[in-house]
């Protein structure tokens, strides 16, 4: 009768410790697969909230080329990301990136800028139901007038949402 208790006893022991060994090592692999699942979630979910429209274009001749877009998600957008957003532009089946820059250089080619009308208090971000224009100075590639009187542009977050758009160039 002894031996049996004492019997029952070990096995119980070495269950219990058995038990904590497997439970130490698979918590952190599960607790590292959950973060993992989290900023995934986040991320979709952020790329699902954030959006935006271009509402109105207009290209010159001389190259000057206007965009005007709404953020239409309902999330802001940081000035950050705004600054460190791809623009793709030119003449439709010939463009480039443009860099950001604050102020456009002269001359301008190369690079655009952006005013972002405000109608709240929130600084530093460009908030749902906000313009943002974009101005790209002279920055059609190509003879200008160009041969193909079409452009292309479009602006890409760095969340990998975008938005492009394809319009003619308006004669004076």
């Amino acid at each position: 009768m002894a031996s049996e208790t004492f019997v029952t006893a070990l096995l119980i022991i070495t269950g219990i410790v058995a038990a904590g060994i497997l439970i130490s090592a698979v918590y952190p692999v599960v607790w590292t697969m959950a973060g993992s699942f989290t900023s995934s979630a986040h991320q979709t979910d952020i790329q699902i909230r954030t959006d935006f429209k271009i509402v109105s274009t207009y290209a010159s001749e001389t190259g000057t080329v206007k965009i005007l877009m709404v953020n239409i998600g309902t999330v802001p957008i940081g000035i950050s990301d705004i600054q460190k957003s791809i623009v793709n532009i030119g003449n439709t089946g010939n463009f480039g990136v443009a860099r950001w820059v604050a102020s456009l250089p002269s001359p301008a080619d190369g690079y655009w800028t952006y005013t972002l009308y405000k109608t709240d208090s929130s600084p530093n971000q460009w908030s749902p139901g906000e313009t943002i224009e974009i101005d790209t100075g002279s920055i059609l590639i190509g003879e200008v007038p160009p041969a193909t009187p079409s452009v292309y542009f479009q602006f890409i977050l760095p969340s990998g949402v975008w938005r492009s758009a394809e319009f003619t160039i308006s004669k004076p």
